[in-house]
């Protein structure tokens, strides 16, 4: 898989051909995923397949005969891509890095680098079954502290006492900078799946005993679906459950802001008095956030019209932080930032950002009911959401944690839009202004790209115009969008692809494209066309989507053989 400058080449040919033309059952291949640690099941495929499959597959049964798990001790290379900076010969080198734990004394976990153990032990009795499931690290340089680290972590979902310890003495492992602040982030369905539903009550509960075991760190969680369900609220209210749930979440967003501003200012100044004010309302109403739950607004048809009310304390503050709390912040630290001489002025400049992303944020998710709407209001979609929050979780230093059920798909996803955001960062480092507009006004800027771009040549040209005049700070802007996605499906290819590979045997992600179940924020993330090696040696330029309407060829390609596992 070879990155391009304009696109990526990848095999086009479909894996799920591979597998249909494979004679096993499908309660076989059950019982072959059980048995991959030993290579029973690579072995098997490799046999079936003759030498002709297997070239003419290349994009699946190579990665299959490399698929080999190792709990032995030694060192497994990670999952690599290299992103090509300004300078000639310089790259952005971002590395996925697995990990499993082992007991150590006292009953304790001891995270160990080298493996990552797969949902393929998920319904097996065997020591592996206790574990995280398809836990991975990566590290990228720390906006706020140079000689430091920000991490993105991706894993299953924590649904168990062991499974948090787990995740805690990995968190205890690195060297999270300070302030030590982590989000969680759960992609789990809502009110829709009883198995998820279960398990997401579940996770809440392991992040509050994480959070008692990790001192000196503090923890948000929050609960973002990330799949068609989103799109089912007046059914279920899945989206209302999360915007209550999350709201102790985003209050700790902004006392994280509200604490680190403050430190800019004089403290006998009025902004500094001004700043302690809001933190003393958002911790009065923060226990009450914390004790809220859809029971007290009607457990069966509970939706957001309760829970936004001006009677109700957790609402209402919501509101006043993004009518005029934040906004007021946001006008100190631009005072801040206008004069160049100030010593603070860097930071000033990245917590205004984080003041702006914040905002955009908060009123998405708490848009107004009761009062009359502006046009600052509009919810935007889920993926221009990851987008913002990967964005304010670089401005203010928070380590970046996101799981779905199995770590694989949902979380690929995430992940994928994660990386791109902190991989552009790196990139381009002195042009944080730009990506900040980039990640928080994705949708108009990626709506008025795909206008451009209908056909591939217009593809191609205005790549083309758009790389050879950075100048321009809109066509610049435009750019970045299509870097950002190209840096998506370099993700997803050369990183959850293998991820998914290692987990289940399964090549393929599981976004359900061109079904009723498809998952409506893949399209939005994806560049519009890719450069796709043919069997041949020849190189074209393919097309995966039309607007938000995925190719059905790269659909089923995308897909792979994701059709023969489970979540």
């Amino acid at each position: 898989i070879n990155a391009e400058y304009m696109g990526i080449s990848i095999p086009i040919q479909n894996p799920a051909k591979v597998l249909a033309e494979v004679p096993i059952k499908k309660s076989e291949l059950k019982m072959l995923l059980a048995k991959m640690v030993s290579g029973v099941w690579l072995t098997s495929v490799g046999g079936i397949l003759d030498p002709c499959q297997r070239e003419k597959y290349a994009i699946c049964v190579p990665l299959l005969e490399r698929g080999m798990l190792d709990f032995d001790g030694r060192q497994r290379q990670p999952f690599c891509l290299k992103w090509p900076k300004n300078d000639v010969g310089s790259y952005v080198i971002v590395s996925c890095q697995p990990w499993y734990f082992s007991s150590g004394k006292e009953e304790r976990w001891v995270p160990k680098l080298g493996a990552a153990v797969g949902t393929c032990y998920r319904e097996v009795q065997n020591p592996h079954q206790q574990q995280l499931f398809n836990t991975y690290t990566q590290s990228h340089s720390s906006l706020r502290h140079t000689d430091k680290y920000q991490y993105i972590i991706r894993h299953a979902v924590v649904d168990t006492n062991d499974r948090a310890m787990m995740l805690a003495s990995l968190l205890s492992h690195l060297e999270i900078t300070e302030p030590r602040r982590v989000r969680m982030l759960c992609l789990l369905t809502r009110r829709q799946d009883k198995d998820e539903e279960e398990l997401w009550k579940r996770q809440c509960n392991m992040a509050n005993l994480i959070s008692s075991e990790l001192q000196g760190t503090e923890l948000a969680h929050l609960s973002l679906q990330a799949n068609a369900n989103q799109n089912f609220n007046f059914w279920n209210h899945g989206e209302d459950s999360n915007s209550l749930h999350n709201s102790t979440g985003w209050f700790k967003y902004v006392l994280w802001l509200l604490m680190d501003s403050q430190e800019l200012f004089d403290p006998t100044s009025n902004c500094a008095s001004e700043i302690s004010r809001i933190m003393e309302i958002v911790e009065s109403v923060l226990p009450q956030a914390m004790t809220s739950n859809e029971e007290k607004f009607g457990k069966l048809w509970f939706t957001r019209q309760g829970f936004y009310s001006t009677s109700n304390p957790v609402y209402s503050t919501m509101r006043t932080l993004v009518t005029q709390g934040l906004p007021n912040v946001e006008r100190w630290l631009m005072e801040i930032c206008q004069n160049r001489d100030h010593p603070s002025c860097t930071k000033a400049s990245i917590l205004y950002y984080a003041c702006l992303l914040l905002q955009r944020l908060l009123k998405s998710q708490y848009p107004p009911v009761w009062e009359s709407k502006t046009a600052t209001d509009s919810t935007i979609s889920r993926v221009n959401e990851f987008l913002t929050l990967a964005m304010l979780d670089r401005c203010l230093g928070v380590t970046a944690c996101l799981n779905c059920k199995s770590g694989c798909d949902r979380a690929g996803l995430v992940h994928a839009l994660t990386t791109a955001v902190y991989t552009l960062m790196e990139t381009y480092p002195d042009d944080l202004e730009l990506l900040v507009s980039v990640c928080g006004e994705f949708d108009r800027m990626a709506d008025q790209v795909d206008t451009l771009m209908e056909t591939s040549e217009l593809y191609l040209q205005y790549l083309h115009q758009w790389s050879t005049n950075t100048q321009d700070r809109i066509k610049r802007g435009f750019l970045r969008v299509c870097e950002l996605r190209q840096l998506v499906l370099m993700t997803l290819m050369q990183i959850s692809w293998k991820v998914n590979i290692y987990s289940s045997g399964m090549p393929g992600l599981k976004f359900h494209l061109g079904s009723v179940q498809a998952n409506p924020h893949v399209p939005i993330a994806l560049p519009p066309y890719c450069f796709a090696q043919y069997p041949d040696q020849t190189t074209k330029l393919v097309e995966i989507r039309r607007k938000l309407k995925m190719d059905p060829q790269f659909a089923s390609f995308l897909n792979g053989g994701s059709e023969f596992r489970g979540a």
